[in-house]
């Protein structure tokens, strides 16, 4: 087996391990545990029961969405007693495994290599997990894993006991990516763990993770009107905004509103365009990324469709950060001498984050009750109004 193999997807179990071990995942209410999330061409759909909670969402340089369970005892910060359920992509392009066996073999020498200093395995298995694969059609193995773990710095002295059991599967629609999804808990040595009914749950979610097609080439998005608007200009961008601040200052709110709505609209536009203008280049390239970046310009284009057709303000799981798209595109300019082109994508991305401030404080006047008519600022501003 290929070393590379086991340094990429090392690093990634390991990650997993101790971020359960040594960190306090941060709660998110989620939106609709009903609505499926979709990423990457990974689609999956919250543990169905009481207590969980978002733990984290994909981005662009980490492909995990993360669930975790509350329990009623855990209530010190950090918590000693964590259970998460989660899902997340590696790229491994051409090194990815070929077919079920190197999925496998890669599988049981990473587990094989896990002992070190802090964590010691107590046992490991992993098999082809023929069913999961004829249902997914693709090849998929299943593992288990249960470590102790000594010396976690933020609880000195304690003993606890890891266990991690889940699937990777190779990508049916992308043959450079592999998919992990596990299960993995952590509670103090000697301690209960987690009741059978609580395991059933993320299994239940284990089962319900599904694969759907990476992004395509979908001129139907890429000529969307919504898409035409001016090339992208930061000195405009920021002179239509000082302008709609004067108006609205000035008690002129229904220009306010206008020029504001023009702002709004002039940097989405673009972020969308300039994510299908990194997907061409990287397919340019040859890069498989395309696919996926182009998944996600896709997926943006859909939403800001189905905005427009909504009879009332929707809060919708987006599943990416897209300044981080544009912060990425603007990294590969610079690699091609384009130095001037990276700093308009950059200054892109923060106009971007900028919309999607005002729309944050707009709804958040209109949820108190106040009149948001005309109200075109960030975060910095609105908090100089406190």
């Amino acid at each position: 087996m290929n070393t590379i193999y086991k340094r990429v997807w090392a690093g990634i179990l390991l990650s997993l391990l101790l971020g359960c071990a040594s960190t306090s995942t941060n709660h998110q209410q989620m939106i609709d545990p009903a609505q499926r999330m979709e990423f990457d061409g990974i689609s999956v759909l919250a543990p169905q029961a009481k207590n969980w909670s978002l733990g984290a969402i994909p981005t662009q340089k980490k492909g995990l969405v993360l669930f975790k369970k509350q329990f009623p005892e855990s209530l010190e910060k950090p918590e000693m007693h964590t259970f998460l359920a989660g899902v997340r992509r590696a790229d491994m392009n051409e090194k990815s495994p070929k077919n079920s066996h190197e999925l496998l073999a890669f599988i049981k020498s990473t587990l094989a290599s896990k002992n070190d200093v802090r964590f010691q395995t107590i046992s490991n298995r992993s098999f082809v997990d023929e069913n999961r694969s004829k249902a997914l059609n693709t090849d998929c193995a299943q593992y288990e894993l249960v470590e102790k773990e000594s010396a976690n710095p933020l609880f000195p002295g304690k003993v606890f006991i890891l266990t991690t059991y889940g699937f990777q599967c190779r990508h049916p629609y992308s043959a450079g990516i592999v998919v992990d999804a596990f299960c993995t808990e952590r509670y103090q040595e000697n301690n209960r763990p987690a009741s059978q009914v609580h395991k059933e749950e993320c299994t239940a979610f284990l089962n319900d993770v599904q694969f759907t097609p990476l992004g395509t080439r979908t001129e139907g998005l890429m000529d969307n009107p919504y898409l035409d608007v001016p090339a992208w200009d930061y000195p405009q961008w920021q002179q239509t905004v000082s302008a709609a601040r004067m108006l609205n200052m000035q008690g002129n709110n229904i220009g306010a509103e206008q020029l504001c709505d023009q702002v709004l609209h002039f940097a989405d536009a673009n972020t969308i365009k300039n994510i299908y203008a990194y997907a061409d280049l990287l397919e340019s390239q040859q890069d498989d990324r395309s696919l996926l970046v182009r998944g996600r310009a896709n997926k943006l284009m859909e939403l800001r469709i189905k905005q427009a057709n909504a009879t009332q303000s929707q809060t919708t799981w987006l599943g990416f950060v897209p300044e981080e798209i544009l912060e990425e595109y603007a990294t590969l300019l610079e690699t091609q001498q384009q130095s001037a082109e990276a700093k308009s994508i950059r200054a892109l991305g923060e106009a971007y984050r900028y919309t999607q401030e005002v729309h944050a404080i707009r709804l958040r006047i209109i949820s108190q009750g106040g009149n948001a008519w005309g109200m075109c600022i960030g975060f910095q501003d609105y908090n100089l109004l406190d």
